[in-house]
């Protein structure tokens, strides 16, 4: 470790990722023939390490520009709930052929923010309604979960939309 940290003192970062490399390189290929393996020899060792340095500024290059910043925006037949407060959207999809139901939950605020989202998958035979209900009580859980003071709840029903206001 001191080796490692006298050569990072006195190079430039690209040259000790290279000395990095090489090492582990060379120390695989020993280990390979320590526990019974052949060497690769030094023709393949060179061009492992320079596949292993191109992945490697590829994947650096690839995160270190900055992300675009996302986009916020909520479904267009999405309702926007009254200035400060938060919505809870709830659905389910009932999978007849397997006997389960998965229902998911989400929290906007009113700009169609997401908040917190959830999903999950229960097996049991449900309809539509009570898959509906696990929905709303899983997305009420989690609003409790994080703290969200939640005042609206909606989700589609059987009988059309379904809209709940707790205070």
């Amino acid at each position: 470790m001191v080796v490692l940290q006298k050569i990072a003192s006195q190079v430039a970062s690209d040259g000790f990722e290279l000395v990095c490399m090489v090492s582990w390189v060379v120390w695989e290929d020993r280990n390979t023939q320590l526990n019974g393996g052949k060497s690769k020899g030094p023709g393949m060792l060179v061009a492992w390490v320079t596949n292993l340095r191109d992945e490697f500024q590829n994947y650096r290059l690839a995160f270190s520009s900055p992300s675009p910043p996302p986009i916020f925006r909520a479904p267009e037949d999405w309702i926007t709930p009254p200035l400060g407060l938060l919505k809870l959207n709830i659905a389910c999809a009932l999978r007849n052929n397997s006997g389960s139901v998965g229902f998911g939950a989400i929290i906007r605020d009113d700009k169609g923010q997401v908040l917190v989202a959830r999903s999950n998958l229960l097996y049991g035979s449900f309809n539509a309604d009570i898959g509906h209900f696990l929905a709303l009580r899983e997305g009420l859980i989690l609003a409790k979960f994080y703290n969200f003071p939640v005042r609206l709840a909606r989700g589609l029903f059987s009988q059309g939309y379904l809209s709940f206001e707790f205070h």
